[in-house]
């Protein structure tokens, strides 16, 4: 989103429109704003005008959470027996969880712009105090108090440009320890840290 808007809005030969599926991605592209991009967000609502359901079913319509792909999808499934009317609402409740887990994004994807209003030693410390507040989450005292140490480790010398727009890929291969002499965290410990890092920084 970030490489698009550039590339063709800031020169005013594009007006590009995102749809998004979650809080979290509009909230991304939101965060964006730091850059310099100006974004609109505009929330699509359910009609109330009962001609615009006129052709739909509307029970079928309200079982399967007021989402339209869904309908139809039920309805086909209904159609050709795949599909009884007793399960609809289970078959909308687990597409709706899957489609989360595949394609919403966990959390922003982009720095808040908030962080960008605090010196960076500030940041720092509050970004390993949040994470280590995140990681008791995961795994003991002790295991978070080593990882924790490591990470500090490596963010002592980054700057602002490096500590915010450090993808999360990017971030597990820094702290990961393979291919490296050092001491650092196993490879799903890095990732774990690369997670827990991008989440706190989408937020205020």
């Amino acid at each position: 989103a970030d490489a698009i808007c550039h590339n063709h809005g800031r020169n005013n030969y594009a007006r590009i429109l995102f749809v998004v599926n979650s809080d979290y991605g509009a909230q991304s592209l939101l965060n964006l704003a730091t850059h310099g991009l100006q974004f609109e967000r505009i929330q699509m609502q359910k009609p109330t005008e009962k001609w615009r359901l006129a052709a739909l079913d509307r029970k079928l319509l309200q079982k399967c959470q007021h989402n339209v792909g869904l309908y139809w999808m039920a309805k086909q499934r209904l159609k050709s027996g795949i599909l009884m009317p007793s399960e609809v609402e289970l078959f909308a409740a687990r597409s709706k969880q899957r489609w989360a887990r595949d394609f919403a994004v966990p959390f922003p994807q982009a720095a808040h712009p908030e962080w960008f209003q605090l010196e960076l030693l500030e940041a720092k410390r509050a970004l390993l105090q949040g994470l280590f507040a995140l990681l008791q989450v995961d795994t003991s005292v002790q295991r978070a108090m080593a990882m924790l140490a490591l990470v500090r480790r490596e963010l002592e010398l980054v700057d602002s440009t490096q500590l915010f727009d450090t993808s999360m890929a990017d971030w597990a291969r820094i702290f990961s320890n393979e291919g490296c002499m050092k001491v650092l965290l196993t490879q799903q410990e890095a990732r774990v840290v690369a997670k827990h890092l991008r989440r706190l920084m989408g937020h205020p």
